[in-house]
């Protein structure tokens, strides 16, 4: 169908502006809340552990847990104290304020639910279910809210055939009576070699055929409910590892594919990030604009 993921990957905020410059094309907003800026700030200074890659699907020894345990309860019981006492030094508008108390909660709630993860991981291998769960939680630190994928199916026409095509977890832009599209995510246990992942650029073909086909299955079953129309926004989740993905589609090349005729004379490029682990500070701090960003598109009209 002449879909194809680009060579290499792209730095995340190459990314960023990228998927920003087909957004305004849609007369989408570029910029979030200044607002967010003091969310992001205080994400920055409050959350600062780091947890190991999770890097073998096996269970995790007694000391490991209690270690890691004890660790996100420290985080926890700081990040309290620390977020209250950075409000009190912010100007926020009433409304803001309500914005802060939630993103608290919220945050909260992930470390708590880290911790419930980290125990289940003492007892036995993990599966893909929960890493969703665990990226759902993540996720809504920054204003997202997700939902199961098979809540709604995609389907999408392909000459006399209909494909189905259902993602993992899905965001959808409220409050909108319109069913537009925020973003996909697929979600893969099977993990890449930590070294392959380390270097400035990844090449996403290192992934099984399955992984990228489904993936790209979705983005292409979402093109036409986006609201980054002509482009499509995934992630494509390796455990607690996220890999951003931006697919831009033609009209012209969608309904070729749809009324099942050759593809030879268009060209759909797929563009993404190398991994980024968000149990990693480093890594995890590169995300937050790009998160805070999505999850402000999600909530406005």
């Amino acid at each position: 169908m002449s879909i194809f993921y680009d060579n290499t990957s792209v730095p995340l905020h190459e990314f960023t502006a990228r998927v920003k410059t087909v957004a305004w094309k849609g007369r989408i907003n570029r910029t979030s809340p200044m607002y967010f800026k003091e969310f992001e700030s205080t994400l920055r200074k409050g959350i600062t552990f780091c947890l190991p890659c999770d890097s073998l699907p096996r269970p995790v020894n007694v000391l490991e847990t209690e270690h890691h345990l004890k660790l996100i309860n420290k985080q926890r019981e700081y990040f309290t104290e620390f977020a209250t006492g950075m409000k009190s030094q912010m100007h926020l508008s009433k409304s803001a304020e309500l914005e802060y108390d939630f993103f608290k909660t919220r945050t909260y709630d992930f470390l708590v639910y880290l911790g419930k993860f980290q125990e289940i991981r003492a007892t036995c291998p993990c599966k893909e279910i929960q890493y969703t769960n665990l990226f759902m939680e993540f996720s809504k630190i920054f204003a997202l809210k997700p939902e199961v994928g098979e809540i709604r199916e995609r389907r999408i026409r392909i000459g006399s055939q209909t494909v189905v095509c259902i993602p993992d977890v899905r965001f959808l832009r409220y409050p909108q009576i319109a069913d537009h599209s925020l973003l996909v995510m697929h979600t893969e246990v099977n993990l890449i070699k930590p070294s392959d992942d380390q270097e400035e650029t990844f090449d996403i073909h290192k992934l099984t055929t399955q992984t990228l086909g489904l993936h790209g299955g979705e983005l292409l079953a979402e093109r036409k409910f986006s609201i980054f129309k002509p482009g499509v926004l995934g992630i494509i989740c390796l455990r607690t590892k996220l890999i951003f993905t931006f697919m831009e589609m033609t009209e012209d090349h969608y309904n070729c594919i749809e009324r099942g005729r050759s593809c030879d004379e268009h060209h759909a490029k797929i563009i993404y990030t190398k991994p980024y682990d968000y149990l990693n500070e480093e890594e995890r701090e590169e995300m937050y604009s790009l998160l805070f960003w999505l999850g402000y598109l999600q909530q406005c009209t």
